[in-house]
């Protein structure tokens, strides 16, 4: 922008960067990570057209408002969603960038770290301490751990107390 700027520079925390006032997350994220966003990202949009169906479907919908904000909710998260899922490199090897509003990519996150710890667990309980065939499940759930520590310390920083940005989508 400007050679004398007067902001700082964006918060950046490892692999992931605070734009605006976190209004938006920008995560760099590698080959690890891709089949658990993509899982996330799959899941997720299942689980929000069948809710829009569901809205659509119920009979109490002849005489619900036109503008039913729920409604409305659901179609903007599954706009952003697709928007985000479309965003993905292709071929999907290699380092990459998710970009989004902080509050949805930060569930993002939250929701394929949840996925990739669990598979490690169950790995865990089934093969022993260190099963050999466990290496790509224990790197994905390392490198969901590191992305959300870095998505932490990103969303802990605040310009003004008692300000809460990270639900503002």
């Amino acid at each position: 922008m400007h050679p004398d700027r007067t902001a700082d520079p964006a918060r950046h925390a490892g692999t992931a960067r605070g734009l605006g006032v976190c209004d938006a997350l920008r995560v760099e994220l590698t080959a690890r990570h891709r089949p658990g966003l993509e899982h996330t990202l799959d899941e997720r949009t299942a689980a929000l057209r069948r809710q829009l169906h569901a809205r659509v479907a119920t009979p109490d919908t002849a005489t619900a408002p036109p503008d039913d904000p729920e409604r409305s909710r659901l179609r903007e998260e599954l706009r952003l969603l697709e928007r985000m899922r479309a965003g993905l490199p292709d071929p999907p090897a290699g380092p990459f960038v998710l970009l989004g509003p902080s509050g949805l990519v930060l569930e993002l996150v939250a929701d394929s770290l949840h996925a990739a710890v669990g598979a490690l667990a169950a790995g865990l309980q089934e093969g022993g301490a260190h099963p050999a065939s466990a290496t790509a499940t224990l790197e994905a759930a390392g490198a969901w751990i590191t992305t959300a520590l870095d998505c932490r310390a990103v969303e802990a920083f605040s310009l003004d107390a008692g300000v809460d940005p990270v639900h503002a989508w």
